[in-house]
């Protein structure tokens, strides 16, 4: 799926996100799980899944897998749940992820582009947001150095994420 296309998908798939949402989603898409810390080790990655877990109810699974771009995708914490896959395999699938080649060769060229798109949409009305508050945000966020950010408090209440991002290389690696 083109960039548009992905911000589309999840437009539609989460009629309620808002703008920073988006603007998370893209930034996963572009710089994969490497967003999330700064190469952790195994243990650590287990330990905060473990504890992710332990606060989720099996009803708040969402989709198993859903396509972010550029060959990354969210796995569901809840594949674990299910017994699908373990904690394990889904942090060495999330810390093989964080590997640099999986990363855009100009992450904030291309970061940039996809912010462009998103801000082009807005302003044609494919999406719900005002022009003006828009293009203030995203130009406060190019200013911050495109960092990672969380979903908006709107999302977590509506749409309970747990999630790991992974490159799609690994989606076999899940396998019990």
């Amino acid at each position: 799926m083109t960039n548009k296309e992905q911000i589309l998908y999840h437009q539609n798939k989460y009629p309620n996100m808002l703008l920073q949402d988006h603007v998370k989603h893209i930034h996963q898409m572009i710089f994969g799980p490497a967003h999330a810390h700064s190469q952790p080790s195994l243990d650590k990655v287990k330990q905060y899944m473990t504890s992710e877990l332990y606060e989720m109810k099996v009803n708040e699974c969402g989709d198993d897998i859903i396509e972010i771009g550029h060959d990354f995708v969210r796995v569901d914490l809840g594949l674990v749940l299910k017994g699908e896959t373990t904690i394990e395999l889904l942090s060495q699938a999330f810390l093989s992820s964080m590997n640099p080649e999986h990363i855009e060769k100009e992450p904030v060229s291309v970061m940039d582009h996809a912010l462009k798109e998103l801000e082009h949409m807005i302003e044609l009305g494919v999406l719900p947001y005002d022009l003006d508050q828009s293009i203030s945000w995203l130009n406060q966020y190019r200013s911050l150095g495109y960092p990672a950010i969380h979903h908006s408090d709107t999302y977590r209440d509506l749409y309970h994420p747990h999630y790991r991002v992974i490159h799609s290389e690994y989606l076999p690696d899940l396998k019990k």
